[in-house]
């Protein structure tokens, strides 16, 4: 993984809005890429997709010290009927690595409420900033109310080591199950041609299991798009009926765990082991620097935690939801 110990202070001096061209999204992922860790809330590409689907607006600056680029944000104005009632910041602002501190996301966010006049309208903000109780002290005494105690979870796997390792790595009840897969020779395909009948199939899970996952308008949005970030992987039967299937979010850095279901059979052949580590496979080769598993929360998805901590990944805990009203 990238050294995350040696901090550099910097302030935050600035903030330059850009436009939604071809020469703006250059400037803005450049940095993107170069972040240690970046996410799908501040990709591009993810804010396009919300824009389209929940008519949100949606504004990006690239933050700078002096004349330096150092970080970026993407900023979501949400609307109802067409009028703006809440700013929301989720994973960001992103700052590359050495400038990376609590003070510089404090002094990023009040040039955003400062300079886009948004301190007439509620301020969510979930910021990229780890979890620790020194961070928790300094974003309260700047007046942040916070909403959520336990912030967000996440593990994610190196995928600068080789397959050997990353396989090795794995736990062992969790390895053992993979190659059972394995001796199963289960049919995985990477395609997206039956990609409506997976949505079908997770919008029935939905329901039947009373969960809210990502919305199939945004699912279809990624999809669709020329240059789709969407990888799928799914396993079928005998039968040529899908017995699970996992989507991934791809960009330059990482590969996400997006979105996964197996019925029966697959969770009886540990087909969901074969396809979580055909993807950090495929990633490696790809040219991607790591997976994110996605959030890992024991309280309301202890199942699905115990099944991603099998991967034995470097767990990365941030600081939870925040709220400002003027």
């Amino acid at each position: 993984m990238i050294d995350n110990t040696i901090k550099k202070t910097n302030d935050v001096t600035g903030i330059e809005w850009i436009a939604n061209t071809k020469s703006d999204k250059a400037k803005y992922l450049e940095i993107f890429q170069n972040v240690a860790f970046s996410n799908i809330p501040q990709d591009w590409e993810y804010g396009t997709t919300k824009h389209t689907t929940e008519k949100s607006d949606v504004k990006r600056g690239i933050i700078i010290s002096g004349e330096k680029p150092i970080g970026v944000v993407q900023i979501l104005v949400k609307k109802k009927y067409g009028i703006p009632f809440v700013v929301r910041i989720n994973r960001g602002p992103l700052f590359l690595d050495e400038y990376d501190i609590v003070e510089n996301h404090i002094e990023a966010l009040k040039i955003i409420r400062k300079k886009l006049l948004f301190r007439l309208l509620p301020f969510s903000y979930a910021p990229n900033v780890q979890y620790s109780p020194i961070n928790l002290i300094k974003m309260s005494q700047d007046k942040w109310r916070m909403l959520d105690v336990f912030g967000y979870e996440t593990g994610v796997i190196d995928l600068h080591q080789s397959e050997e390792d990353i396989r090795k790595n794995l736990n062992g009840k969790w390895r053992n199950q993979l190659k059972s897969a394995e001796k199963a020779q289960l049919k995985l395909k990477l395609s997206s041609d039956r990609f409506d009948e997976m949505v079908s199939i997770y919008e029935l899970s939905q329901k039947e299991k009373g969960f809210e996952g990502i919305p199939s308008d945004v699912l279809f949005d990624l999809k669709n798009k020329k240059n789709s970030p969407l990888d799928v992987f799914y396993i079928v039967d005998d039968e040529d009926e899908i017995i699970a299937f996992d989507i991934f979010y791809r960009t330059s850095n990482f590969g996400l765990y997006l979105v996964g279901w197996n019925n029966e059979t697959g969770r009886k052949h540990y087909a969901n082991n074969l396809l979580l580590y055909s993807a950090a496979c495929y990633f490696k080769q790809e040219g991607q620097r790591w997976l994110d598993l996605g959030g890992i929360d024991y309280i309301d998805t202890e199942e699905n935690a115990r099944f991603k901590d099998g991967m034995n990944p470097q767990h990365i805990r941030y600081v939870g939801e925040f709220v400002k009203v003027l």
